[in-house]
């Protein structure tokens, strides 16, 4: 690839404006991504909420139950185990067993995600932020090897973009994709020690696009960005005869024509027999390629790199976006919505209850007496203020003052202070926030089965089962992401994986394989196939943790209903399909212990059906049994036999009538027939005595015409041999001087 001055403007300000656009066009989705992560795991009041608490003096009391929820379907998902199926493509035949070593391999792929929280990560951005992202990227297996491996992670993904033209819920069909990188500065120079920073302004420049470079507090921070960008050139592909050797070694048939070069080169280095294999058709098409470009706010960093990915490294994951026009003259936005989005508002009324609650509860008023002053006694003053003292409460019943007759002025008694009692409205908002919460997500775990106070263990059953169906358009696009992401790998197989090793797989029933590949006795991976041959598909499995109790229950129930289905779930055979529907995660074993133990009792069971068997064939009182039964089925074989010969005479008897009838009814056929042909014949014959009659008229015509004629004819040559015999007489009479003359 052509090389560029790393300090570009031009070039460099049309990658830049590529970023900025994806900024303006998804930032408020960056904002809501963030907004909604802190709402649920950090604080559901936000800084104007807390402010006007302070200032009205409300308490900041939150009662966050959306992260429950969100949480139990986190737990749904790390249990979920997704369908995983690779197939040959039609028009690329690829061996079979490919196939199924790669389709293992991305098993075990899948089952390293889920266990190092890469897989829940995602889901959990798509959940509570609207959107995630995951990379497929290649690196050394270790510092010391020259092997590279093909690795799938989680990035952070407010620092990634797209092509805003991209329409796929992954945005693989965009053109370009980037990831920013925040790096100190101090970082950065040491990392990058030839690239000059003196052009680098660390000051902040609005909101209106990325800030390149900034500070923040005494560090100063600049952005450095990996932008991934889709070409197109144009090659030529030729597609090569299966001869056997082609089709033995899983060579493919469709090969660029660079490739077809080397695989001639191959043939000759192998001395292989057979004659190399020929073109039978080629054309040029249009090759993807993936440029890579670094860049920071002034200059590129490295020089562009033409990788071999196919397609975009970085897959968009998308939570549960919606395509909405906001105006008549506003272009469509795409607007990434978190599992809560509807049930934020539901969160701050149940806050704004809590906040009243606790705020009617803070200024309860604590006094439990009204009392005059002059009615309390001095020695008895501490019975009032001590609550918690049993005493005595004594009071002045008239005034004691000076100037005043004694018992003339009455004081009123003390009474207990009544306590107005909290709105009821608070608590019914409180509730009716719970259950409008459970509406607005659809979950009805926690309410369905509630009858006059009792829940039971069925009801919570049925509830989250039809609570599962909420989250699966979540489900679904990270299916359809992750689908993106599997097929890529695959296709950067034979790209990375050339050299011999032994390769990681999980079979159907999740134990762990080796496969060694690209070496004497392996699997072909480098040239087995390549980009478009083998087509993945990922499906969400069913075997959700809930769904799974309540199949075993549903068996249970059954079996109790039906003796014959308990008698099939009894049976060894399903032995080992019942243990997989239950929780024992924390014993692998468990599982080929119970298929074993099954395999181990249908053996036993058949032996003891032979030896039974023998052992019948053997008693005295079951071969005489077995006798007369035979006797009994030869009887009644005989009788079968002699009412079969009744029946098959009868009728043969029938068919003969039947033939006689028949018989009569073709000598009648026949006699009709024959005065038929005889009554025709002598018509015949009289048509053709008139037609001889006709002939013989005409006959004697013609022959009266010719002797006519033949006698006219006859005259006319009498008549011409009469006139030469006259010349020839005259002639002789004439002397020969005048014949000379003449």
């Amino acid at each position: 690839m052509a090389k560029i001055n790393l300090k570009d403007t031009e070039l460099l300000e049309k990658y830049k404006k590529k970023v900025d656009r994806w900024k303006k066009y998804f930032d408020h989705n960056y904002k809501s991504y963030n907004r909604d992560k802190k709402f649920l795991f950090k604080s559901t009041i936000s800084g104007d909420m807390s402010a006007t608490n302070n200032e009205t003096g409300q308490p900041n009391i939150e009662c966050n139950i959306l992260e429950a929820f969100w949480s139990r379907q986190r737990g749904e998902f790390s249990k979920q185990e997704p369908s995983i199926y690779v197939n040959p493509d039609y028009n690329n035949p690829v061996n079979p067993q490919i196939a199924d070593v790669i389709e293992d391999h991305l098993r075990h792929i899948e089952f390293e995600l889920r266990r190092d929280g890469d897989a829940g990560e995602i889901y959990n951005d798509m959940g509570a932020g609207g959107f995630g992202v995951m990379k497929i990227t290649t690196d050394y297996e270790n510092e010391m090897s020259f092997k590279q491996e093909i690795k799938a992670a989680r990035v952070i993904p407010d620092l990634c973009g797209f092509d805003v033209m991209a329409k796929e819920p992954h945005k693989g069909d965009g053109k370009i994709c980037f990831e920013i990188f925040p790096m100190i500065k101090e970082e950065f120079e040491e990392k990058y020690p030839d690239i000059e920073l003196g052009g680098v302004d660390f000051t902040r420049k609005g909101t209106s696009g990325y800030n390149w470079s900034y500070q923040n507090d005494k560090e100063k921070i600049l952005l450095v960005c990996d932008l991934y960008e889709k070409k197109s050139k144009r090659v030529k592909i030729v597609r090569i005869a299966p001869t056997p050797f082609v089709q033995q070694n899983g060579i493919r048939q469709v090969l660029t024509m660079e490739q077809y070069k080397m695989l001639l080169e191959k043939w000759h280095e192998l001395d292989v027999l057979e004659q190399e294999p020929q073109i039978v058709d080629e054309r040029y098409t249009q090759q993807v390629t993936v440029t890579r470009y670094q860049f920071i706010d002034n200059q590129f960093i490295s020089q562009p790199e033409e990788t071999d990915y196919p397609g975009l490294p970085l897959i968009f994951f998308d939570g549960n976006s919606v395509m909405i026009r906001e105006g008549d003259d506003q272009a469509v936005k795409q607007i990434t919505r978190s599992y809560f989005w509807n049930a934020i508002g539901a969160q701050q009324l149940i806050n704004v209850a809590m906040q009243s609650i606790g705020n009617e509860m803070e200024n309860t008023m604590q006094h439990k007496l009204i009392v005059a002053k002059e009615a309390i006694p001095p020695e008895y003053l501490e019975a009032y203020t001590d609550y918690q003292t049993p005493n005595v409460i004594v009071h002045n019943a008239f005034l004691d003052k000076e100037g005043v007759s004694p018992g003339t002025v009455p004081l009123p008694p003390p009474r207990e202070v009544m306590r107005q009692p909290m709105p009821p409205e608070f608590l019914q908002t409180l509730q009716f926030g719970f259950s409008l919460v459970q509406n607005i997500l659809g979950s009805f775990d926690a309410s369905l089965g509630i009858n006059n106070n009792q829940l039971s263990g069925v009801a919570i059953v049925e509830g989250a089962t039809q609570s599962n169906p909420t989250a699966m358009p979540l489900i679904n696009n990270y299916m359809i992401s992750f689908t993106q992401a599997m097929q890529m790998y695959v296709d950067m197989i034979p790209k990375y994986m050339v050299e011999e090793r032994v390769l990681t797989g999980r079979d159907g029933e999740g134990k762990s394989q080796q496969y060694p590949v690209n070496g004497n006795n392996g699997i072909n991976l480098k040239d087995g196939f390549g980009p478009g041959s083998l087509n993945v598909k990922v499906e969400a499995g069913p075997n959700f943790a809930i769904q799974k109790s309540k199949m075993l229950q549903q068996i249970t129930a059954m079996a109790q209903a039906m003796p014959i289905f308990q008698e099939w779930v009894n049976s060894s055979s399903m032995l080992p399909k019942i243990i997989k529907l239950m929780d024992f995660s924390a014993d692998d074993t468990f599982y080929d212990e119970a298929k074993q133990f099954a395999v181990q009792k249908q053996q036993q069971m058949q032996q003891e059906a032979q030896q039974k068997q023998q052992e019948m064939m053997n008693n005295p009182i079951m071969i005489k049994a077995q006798n007369e039964r035979m006797n009994i089925q030869r009887e009644g074989q005989k009788d079968q036999i002699q009412a079969h010969l009744g029946a098959v005479n009868a009728q043969l008897k029938t068919e003969e009538i039947v033939n006689e009838r028949m018989g009569l009814q073709l000598k009648a056929k026949q006699a009709h027939e024959e005065g038929l042909v005889e009554l025709d014949k002598h018509h015949t014959e009289q048509i053709r005595a008139n037609a001889d009659m006709a002939m013989k008229a005409i006959d004697m015509k013609h022959s009266h015409d010719i002797a006519k004629a033949q006698h006219a004819h006859k005259v006319q040559i009498d008549h011409a041999t009469l006139h030469h015999k006259v010349i020839d007489t005259v002639l002789k009479q004439q002397p020969k001087d005048n014949l000379e003359t003449d």
